[in-house]
């Protein structure tokens, strides 16, 4: 009888482990396709197309009205990503001030890891932050 439970423990742990292993890769899966679709999206280079495909499919446009409509979506996109920029300068100027006001108070191998961390923010920045 003790046999039988050794054998059902055994079942049950590989049975664990299998769903673990697949709960694992699934999050990871996952998570990597909605890292893809986000940037997708937030990538101003894909916003006319986007928006275009949306348009089309959901209000089922005709040819000719999408060849009225694009011109639109391109000068609104244009419009978006300016006022994109502006804002994602406007919040880099507030923390390079807000750097400007913490550093003086931060010893100095803390100013040069907070200079650093300011680096890769700006790095990370540079995709967000539209070309004219």
């Amino acid at each position: 009888m003790n046999l039988s439970i050794r054998q059902y423990w055994k079942v049950a742990l590989c049975f664990l482990g299998v769903f673990l292993a697949g709960a694992i890769t699934g999050g990871v899966w996952t998570a990597r396709v909605a890292r893809k679709a986000i940037v997708k999206k937030i990538d101003p280079a894909n916003w006319k197309s986007l928006d275009a495909a949306k348009l089309t499919r959901r209000l089922n446009l005709r040819p000719d009205q999408v060849e009225k409509i694009n011109p639109i979506i391109e000068q609104k996109v244009h419009e978006l990503r300016g006022m994109r920029r502006d804002e994602m300068e406007t919040i880099a100027r507030s923390l390079d001030q807000f750097a400007v006001t913490i550093t003086p108070l931060l010893d100095p191998d803390q100013q040069k890891e907070y200079e650093k961390m300011m680096a890769e923010r700006r790095e990370r920045w540079k995709k967000f932050i539209p070309p004219q």
